[in-house]
C-alpha cells in the first residue's frame, strides 16, 4: 500500500511540475508578445516627437520673419506687454498724424504721463487679478486639504 501512495505521489508531482512548465512558457509567450508591441509603439512615438519638434522649429523659425528687436528693453521687465503695446500704439498715431499733414509738433506734453499713468493703473489691475486667483487658488487647496483630512 505504501509504494502505492509513493507511486501516486510521483505520478502526481509529475503531471504538476509538466503543468507549471507549460505555464510558465505561456507567461514567457505572452510577456514576449506584449513587449515586442511595446516596443514597436515606442519607436512610433519617438518618431512622432522627432517629426513634432521638427516641425515646430520650422514653425518657429518661420514666425520669427516678421519681429522686430528692440534693443535697450531688459526681456524680463514685467512692464513689457504694455511697453510694446504702447510703442505700436504711438507708432500708428504718428503714421496717421504724418498721413493727414501734421508735423508731429503738437504740445502733448501730458500725454506720456496719461500714459504713464494709464499703464500704472493697467499693472495695479493685473496685479490685483493676480493676488485674487492667487488667494482664490490657496481658498481651493485649503479645501481641498480639508476635504482630504476629513476623508481620513
Amino acid at each position: 500500500m505504501h509504494a502505492l501512495f509513493k507511486a501516486l505521489e510521483d505520478m502526481v508531482r509529475s503531471v504538476v511540475q509538466d503543468f507549471i512548465s507549460q505555464v510558465i512558457t505561456g507567461i514567457n509567450a505572452s510577456l514576449n508578445d506584449k513587449l515586442a508591441f511595446l516596443t514597436q509603439a515606442n519607436t512610433h512615438l519617438k518618431n512622432q516627437v522627432a517629426e513634432l519638434l521638427f516641425q515646430a522649429d520650422r514653425a518657429e523659425q518661420y514666425s520669427r520673419r516678421n519681429c522686430l528687436r528692440i534693443t535697450g528693453i531688459p526681456e524680463l521687465c514685467r512692464f513689457q506687454s504694455n511697453l510694446f503695446a504702447e510703442v505700436a500704439r504711438c507708432i500708428v498715431e504718428n503714421q496717421y498724424d504724418d498721413d493727414n499733414g501734421d508735423d508731429g509738433n503738437d504740445d502733448n506734453d501730458n500725454d506720456v504721463a496719461d500714459d504713464k499713468e494709464e499703464m500704472e493703473k493697467e499693472e495695479e489691475g493685473e496685479k490685483e487679478e493676480e493676488e485674487k486667483k492667487e488667494e482664490e487658488q490657496e481658498e481651493q487647496e485649503e479645501e481641498e486639504e480639508q476635504g482630504q483630512a476629513e476623508e481620513e
